[in-house]
């Protein structure tokens, strides 16, 4: 779900790979291999997360009700 959020980010983002690369200190052939599929580290994801304006916030879950 977060990969997929992510992607769908990159994607609609209107810099080019090389800015991205740029902008979050990486090498562009991360993003070339997560565009393709290929799983990133938690802390790339982060870096990419934070260039594109996005934040991981809990969702809010219901509790059931034991008998």
């Amino acid at each position: 779900m977060i990969e997929e959020t992510l992607r769908q980010a990159l994607a609609a983002d209107p810099r080019t790979i090389y800015e991205l690369a740029k902008a979050t200190e990486t090498e562009p052939d991360i993003w070339y291999r997560f565009q393709a599929g290929k799983t990133i580290r938690l802390d790339t994801a982060a870096k990419l997360a934070a260039a594109l304006g996005l934040e991981l916030k809990p969702i809010k879950r219901t509790r059931r009700k034991t008998k």
